[in-house]
């Protein structure tokens, strides 16, 4: 109970900071027509009071082992339950995967196909308050729903042509389509397809369109002899988290970050103090080093060693890589990855849009944010990956 005052300390915080043109803790807020825009200039917290994440994991799943349940494969997303117990979305087989808060494996939820409980393309696992688990299969544009045993309880269908999905807290649905680009394109030209972002209801139903916004930087090239419309190397796109009633948005050109409320009115932007970093000689190299990689057919890699010699990269890479909230309102926005990093600065902001914070992670993907926990997917040199569960450390 010693962080039972941490809401009225961030409420009287949000007050302190709310008035227009006023400023606090390395933070200005003004208000531009409504919308109130808070300039970040420097953390909230002092650095001995600054949040930090342990590297060491109190729990592991996966990772060079013998045991068939612990070999993951495609690990889509994962969410921890109260319990400390893990449910991952496991692509490669097509199935819920439940383990204890010892990392036992306990039981599988669904099997590949179209019927009911079973999954052709899982991407998303939420858990449904108070004991039920929810996952989307965006091939078949639905949501199914499985009570605390494992059983299939029921289906929500959403609009097939949705791309990422996030479940907002209230218990709305929040994805995104691609809105439609004029063509043709000329050969080398840069343009960026838009997202229309839209709200639906617990049902699946369509409740109103949020926002139509830039999504992804493309590029016109040529593969083999062919045009190729294709998005762009180390180019710009768009990151989204869904957070109490909003979604924070940024298309990653700037430290600013889009907070429109569900019924699509934009209520605040925030901003926050740093440096864009400019795309070098040796960052493109680093790139194309680690794309060519992958690649194991040399008449393959030289084909793609020859593309990147065509085309043409942005002059400044992305701002942010991530965007994530956890269970108090927090905004967490990891920095975008740059080729060869180890290791990702994230900064967290309260949901008034105060930057808080900033703590260090592994380069990983982030499933989950909790009070106490980051779940993350690591990958090692054999590309083997592992389920790790990190603390938080809040002084």
């Amino acid at each position: 109970m010693r962080h039972s005052l941490l809401p009225w300390a961030a409420a009287l915080f949000a007050a302190a900071c709310a008035q227009e043109g006023g400023s606090h803790s390395g933070v200005t807020v003004r208000d531009s027509t409504g919308i109130t825009i808070l300039d970040n200039s420097a953390p909230a917290l002092a650095a001995a009071r600054a949040w930090r994440v342990d590297t060491i994991p109190i729990l592991t799943i996966g990772g060079d082992t013998r045991e068939s349940t612990h070999q993951l494969h495609r690990v889509r997303d994962a969410v921890r339950l109260v319990d400390g117990s893990i449910v991952l979305a496991d692509g490669g087989s097509s199935q819920l995967r439940v383990y204890g808060a010892n990392g036992d494996f306990l039981r599988a939820i669904g099997r590949p196909g179209r019927g009911p409980g079973e999954f052709s393309d899982l991407d998303a696992v939420w858990l449904l308050p108070p004991d039920s688990i929810a996952a989307h299969d965006r091939e078949q544009g639905r949501v199914l729903i499985f009570d605390a045993s494992g059983e299939h309880a029921r289906s929500v269908t959403l609009d097939p042509s949705l791309q990422r999905v996030r479940r907002a807290p209230g218990g709305d649905f929040v994805g995104f389509t691609w809105a439609p680009q004029e063509s043709p394109r000329a050969l080398g030209e840069v343009w960026w397809e838009s997202f229309r972002y839209a709200r639906y209801g617990a049902d699946g139903s369509l409740t109103n369109e949020i926002a139509v916004l830039p999504g992804l930087e493309y590029s016109n090239t040529m593969w083999q002899d062919r045009p190729l419309h294709a998005s762009r190397s180390l180019g710009h796109a768009a990151v989204e988290a869904a957070g109490p009633d909003v979604l924070y948005y940024s298309d990653t050109r700037s430290y600013r970050i889009l907070v429109h409320e569900l019924n699509g009115r934009l209520a605040r932007i925030i901003l926050r103090s740093g440096a864009v970093r400019a795309v070098t000689g040796d960052i493109r190299d680093r790139y194309i080093d680690e794309r060519l990689a992958t690649r194991s057919d040399p008449a393959e890699r030289a084909a793609w060693a020859r593309y990147f010699l065509t085309i043409s990269f942005p002059e400044t890479l992305p701002v942010w890589g991530q965007l994530e909230t956890d269970p108090e309102g927090n905004l967490w926005a990891a920095e975008f990855a740059a080729p060869s990093a180890r290791v990702i600065p994230w900064s967290v902001f309260s949901s008034a849009g105060h930057w808080l914070t900033d703590v260090i992670l592994p380069r990983a993907t982030v499933f989950e944010v909790g009070t106490r926990h980051v779940l993350l997917l690591r990958r090692d040199a054999l590309d083997l990956e592992r389920l790790e569960v990190l603390p938080i450390i809040k002084p």
